[in-house]
């Protein structure tokens, strides 16, 4: 039997050293989908399955940016594979598994809670003493979610509001940067002392001291009221008050800081930054009082505290006062 020659031997040799050489170090096996934590950086080692040598630093390999929670994005295989080949270069990887990758960013809705202790940590303080608050339902948009773990809550708003139901605007953070700024409705109900009438008050009657008692009880929306026997006494009414009710600064018969068709300049605050504009008053009220102004080009209402004769501050649009 003939042996075989010498050059067979080191061909077979050679290419037995070069299938060695060209086996892959790792494989890496991609799912059609995975969920990933919202807000943070995508790695590769997050959802794929890897095996063989540098598990490490393929696994920490950054496929996708991060993702606010409930977005989606897909990557397809020869993405990931080009973001590796930069990242972990000469690296010999089979790859396995789906042509493209789903990525869904988890998320957990915005609990009210939350809402309604930060609402009260930043506004009971900036009441009137002798005032409490109380916050009843907390409405968020269902497409509200906020990556899971700690997070902090700012309300971008000025003066504590009075009882009613708003929307407001807030802003929410993460421990590792993630922000968004979202619209929730609120209802609020503001008590404290106001003055009530203690019979049937008609337009044109001269308020006497038996006329009225303090008592204590939820402000009414939008209005300001009488808190001392001692600011009205002696002021007659334009405005017929039932018995019970509280007496408002609106009720008296006496000229108000803004009357209708007066020209007024409205401010809008937006953080540290105040926006002025020119307008006119569509309805009648004093310092404090929630009058209607027009809106932007004279479209539509607007809603403004008023602050000064012939000032106001815009605090949002008449359905958001209702």
């Amino acid at each position: 039997m003939r042996r075989p020659s010498a050059r067979i031997t080191l061909l077979v040799a050679s290419l037995a050293a070069a299938a060695v050489i060209a086996a892959p170090a790792a494989t890496v096996r991609l799912p059609a989908g995975h969920e990933v934590p919202a807000a943070r950086p995508v790695a590769l080692g997050a959802i794929a399955q890897i095996e063989g040598e540098g598990i490490d630093a393929l696994a920490s390999v950054e496929i996708a940016p991060a993702l606010r929670p409930g977005r989606e994005r897909v990557i397809s295989r020869t993405q990931i594979e080009r973001l590796v080949a930069r990242a972990v270069p000469g690296t010999k990887i089979a790859w396995a598994g789906a042509e493209s990758v789903r990525l869904r960013a988890a998320g957990i809705p915005l609990e009210p809670d939350l809402v309604r202790e930060r609402l009260l940590a930043t506004w009971q303080p900036k009441l009137p003493p002798g005032h409490t608050m109380e916050i009843g339902q907390i409405t968020i948009p269902a497409r509200v979610l906020v990556p899971e773990g700690p997070l902090d809550l700012s309300i971008l708003s000025g003066d504590a509001p009075g009882s009613g139901t708003r929307t407001i605007r807030v802003e929410l953070h993460a421990a590792d940067g993630w922000t968004q700024r979202v619209p929730i409705r609120v209802r609020l109900e503001v008590s404290g002392p106001m003055l009530v009438a203690a019979r049937d008050l008609r337009p044109g009657d001269v308020i006497g001291p038996e006329d009225v008692v303090v008592r204590r009880g939820v402000l009414p929306a939008r209005r300001r009221v009488v808190t001392e026997p001692e600011q009205v006494v002696g002021l007659p009414l334009r405005a017929f008050v039932r018995a019970g009710r509280p007496v408002t600064w609106r009720d008296l018969d006496r000229p108000d800081v803004v009357e209708p068709g007066q020209p007024v300049v409205a401010r809008l605050r937006r953080g540290a930054v105040v926006l002025t504009l020119d307008t006119v008053a569509r309805s009648r009220g004093d310092v404090g009082d929630i009058v209607r102004v027009r809106g932007l080009g004279g479209r539509g209402v607007l809603e403004a505290r008023v602050v000064g004769p012939g000032v106001v501050e815009i605090v949002g649009s008449r359905e958001e006062g209702r």
